[in-house]
């Protein structure tokens, strides 16, 4: 019973599947990271600030994200 909200105390073979598969796509995440940051050097700070923007994008636009509709609270 690996259905969730149980309460047995024991992982199910798909809760240690998700742990599995979330530590591989950590590592890999870190791993690049780390290629990206040696290869960028000290423009590291600017690299960071345009993903994070282009990741706000991202996020803004899958979620349907309006600015058409956007009301500004006085």
């Amino acid at each position: 019973m690996s259905g969730v909200g149980d309460t047995s105390g024991k992982l199910g073979p798909w809760a240690v599947w998700a742990i599995a598969v979330g530590g591989m796509v950590g590592g890999g995440i870190f791993s690049t990271l780390g290629v990206v940051i040696s290869s960028a050097g000290v423009e590291i700070g600017i690299v960071v600030v345009k993903l994070a923007i282009l990741a706000a994008l991202a996020v803004l636009g899958l979620s349907g994200f309006d600015a058409g509709k956007l009301e500004i609270a006085s």
